[in-house]
């Protein structure tokens, strides 16, 4: 019927047109707010000043887009920021796209990238006081406070996605995807000129994997050339952020000092990072031998991301003793967890439906508490969205 061809596009529109709005009224609220020191970056490039940051990207968009439009840099910035945070849904959903093997329903995907798009660490009472304090254990990945976090993400999602059909239609099928391959390292790059959070996590997690992985070393090169234009880039921003920049020199270095950062306001490290990934571990007990290429390296990228936020400090801290800038590369391995977990759970699904005939009694399935535990990281996400990061 020419309904069922309308209503999805109706939905995803829709859904676009709400998380614009969201990005759109928070941006410019927030002007001159907790996004100020970003539009003084934008600002001084805007001017034609050559001032050199760690990550560059998106005050390089901003002032184009304000050359380009005669408007103020201040508004380009906000203007791109929204869009940005419409971005992240399509890039989810076109994520899920490439992980799910067997498409899923239109509608699976919209509900499923905007349950990893808000997915936070579920709550306890008098263990993590969720709504009341903003510490890095009940952050969600899509936090609106960070302009530059919020625009690459969409380029971290989309290249997690192409890199996980990449290498699973490699080792299914022994061809090499020479054009999504290409696209994902032009979005690596990109992603890591707006912030390198993701980028210092899933490339090594990549490169562990194809390393040890059944591959050959053909095969292992042709993985391998699309990180290695962003690990130069890397170097270059650790170089200007950490050890020489002419143009904003720097006092800021690093010290180990192991458990400072994340037990600042949080007294239970562990059981909080059990309870921000409740619905993945419980997808990992129960699928973790059937898993595929993008779990595992998504798994490897928490990994990484956790050793240097639990034994690295940057001394002195920006915003307070011990500055939080570790923590990205945490939510966004997080985040790429959930979205592959996700993209597990419906293939667990399907099997379930497909196992049991129909006419047997209904009883409580791990498949469905692991469709428990996802609605609960969406609620809570959902919490701190409207109830922390939306302007008041």
């Amino acid at each position: 019927m020419f309904y069922k061809k309308i209503w999805p596009a109706h939905y995803f529109l829709t859904a676009l047109s709400c998380f614009f709005l969201i990005g759109f009224s928070h941006y410019f609220y927030e002007q001159g707010g907790l996004i100020r020191g970003q539009q003084s970056y934008a600002q001084q490039i805007y001017g034609g000043d050559y001032f050199v940051v760690l990550h560059p990207g998106v005050y390089w968009m901003a002032s184009f887009l304000a050359h380009i439009g005669s408007w103020p840099v201040e508004d380009s910035l906000s203007w791109l920021l929204s869009i940005h945070v419409a971005l992240l849904l399509c890039a989810l959903i076109w994520a899920l796209k490439l992980l799910d093997s067997n498409k899923a329903d239109p509608y699976a995907y919209l509900l499923g990238a905007f349950a990893v798009m808000i997915a936070a660490p579920i709550g306890i009472p008098l263990v993590s006081p969720y709504v009341y304090n903003f510490t890095s254990y009940n952050r969600s990945a899509f936090l609106l406070r960070n302009g530059t976090h919020t625009a690459m993400l969409p380029y971290a999602m989309a290249v997690f996605g192409l890199l996980g059909y990449v290498l699973c239609t490699l080792k299914n099928t022994g061809v090499f995807l020479r054009r999504y391959a290409l696209l994902a390292a032009i979005l690596l790059c990109m992603s890591s000129l707006i912030k390198p959070s993701f980028a210092v996590s899933i490339i090594p997690a990549t490169i562990i994997y194809m390393l040890f992985g059944r591959f050959s070393w053909k095969e292992r090169g042709q993985v391998l050339y699309m990180v290695i234009p962003t690990i130069f880039l890397i170097l270059c921003q650790f170089y200007i952020g950490f050890i020489h920049n002419p143009f904003a020199p720097r006092t800021i270095h690093l010290t180990i000092s192991p458990w400072t950062v994340w037990t600042e306001n949080n007294i239970h490290p562990v059981l909080s990072l059990l309870l921000a990934v409740a619905f993945p571990l419980f997808v990992l007990i129960y699928r973790g031998r059937k898993f595929y290429a993008p779990a595992i390296i998504a798994w490897m990228a928490l990994a990484i991301a956790i050793i240097p936020y639990i034994f690295l400090m940057q001394v002195p801290g920006i915003s307070s003793m011990a500055d939080r800038d570790f923590e990205w590369s945490y939510l966004d391995a997080r985040q790429i967890l959930f979205l592959c977990s996700v993209a597990e759970w419906w293939k667990w699904m399907r099997e379930e439906a497909s196992e049991h005939a129909a006419g047997l009694p209904v009883r409580v399935r791990p498949v469905q508490l692991a469709g428990l535990l996802l609605i609960l990281h969406a609620m809570f996400g959902y919490m701190r969205l409207v109830l922390i990061d939306m302007p008041k």
